[in-house]
């Protein structure tokens, strides 16, 4: 049992690493200016998850 509950800690801390890391390479597409190649455009235009879309709303709103 107490393997299996590590388990779930580690995963979870996982996932909230990854979601953190997501969040800031999301923000960082969004706020820069950079529309000169089609990778850039992709990236600005990505859909801003709720985790970040939280955080952001204290600060501005983001595009879509």
């Amino acid at each position: 049992m107490r393997r299996v509950l590590l388990g779930r800690s580690i995963n979870q801390h996982s996932a909230d690493a990854y979601e953190r890391i997501r969040d800031f390479l999301i923000l960082h597409f969004k706020v820069t200016q950079r529309d000169d190649t089609p990778f850039w455009c992709y990236c600005s235009s990505m859909k801003v998850p709720e985790t970040l879309r939280t955080v952001t709303g204290l600060i501005e709103p983001l595009p879509h």
